[in-house]
C-alpha cells in the first residue's frame, strides 16, 4: 500500500474590513437619475392606462345594459298601450252604434219616446229674429274703438 503524501495548502483568510464612516459617495449623474425616474414611471403610466381602458369598457357595457333594459320596458309599455287602444276602439264602436245608444237611454236613463200629447210646436215670428239681429249690431257699434276712446276721455 502506498501512503499518500500530505500536502500543506495555504489558504488566504478573508477578514471583513470595518466600515469606514467617513466614506463619501459620489452623487449619481443627472442623466442616470432622469433615466431611472422615466423607467420607474413608465410601468405606472401603463398600469393606469390599462386600468382606465378596463374602466371605460365596463362603463360602456353597463350603459348598453341599461339602454337594453329601457328598451324592453318601453316595448312592454307599448304593448299595454296598444291593448288599451284596441279596447277603446271597441268601446267607441259600441258607443257609436245607435241601437246601443237607444238601449242605454232606455235602461240607464229611463228615457222613452214622447207621446203625442207631450209634443208642442212653437211658431216664432220673423220680427223677433230681425229685432235680435239689430240689437247685436248696435252692441257692436257701441264697442268700436272711437267709443272706447270717448269713454276714456269722459
Amino acid at each position: 500500500m502506498i501512503a499518500a503524501e500530505k500536502k500543506i495548502y495555504e489558504y488566504e483568510t478573508y477578514y471583513e474590513q470595518p466600515l469606514e464612516e467617513n466614506i463619501q459617495h459620489e452623487p449619481l449623474s443627472k442623466v442616470y437619475r432622469k433615466r431611472n425616474i422615466i423607467q420607474n414611471t413608465i410601468p405606472i403610466i401603463l398600469l393606469l392606462f390599462g386600468f382606465s381602458v378596463c374602466l371605460l369598457l365596463v362603463s360602456r357595457f353597463a350603459t348598453v345594459s341599461i339602454n337594453n333594459l329601457d328598451i324592453i320596458k318601453t316595448k312592454n309599455d307599448l304593448a299595454l298601450e296598444q291593448k288599451k287602444t284596441e279596447d277603446l276602439k271597441v268601446n267607441l264602436l259600441m258607443a257609436e252604434n245607435l241601437d246601443n245608444i237607444q238601449e242605454i237611454a232606455r235602461t240607464k236613463l229611463g228615457m222613452a219616446y214622447p207621446n203625442s200629447t207631450q209634443i208642442q210646436y212653437i211658431k216664432i215670428p220673423i220680427d223677433v229674429k230681425i229685432a235680435a239681429k239689430d240689437t247685436q249690431k248696435t252692441k257692436l257699434v257701441k264697442d268700436s274703438i272711437l267709443d272706447k276712446i270717448y269713454h276714456l276721455l269722459d
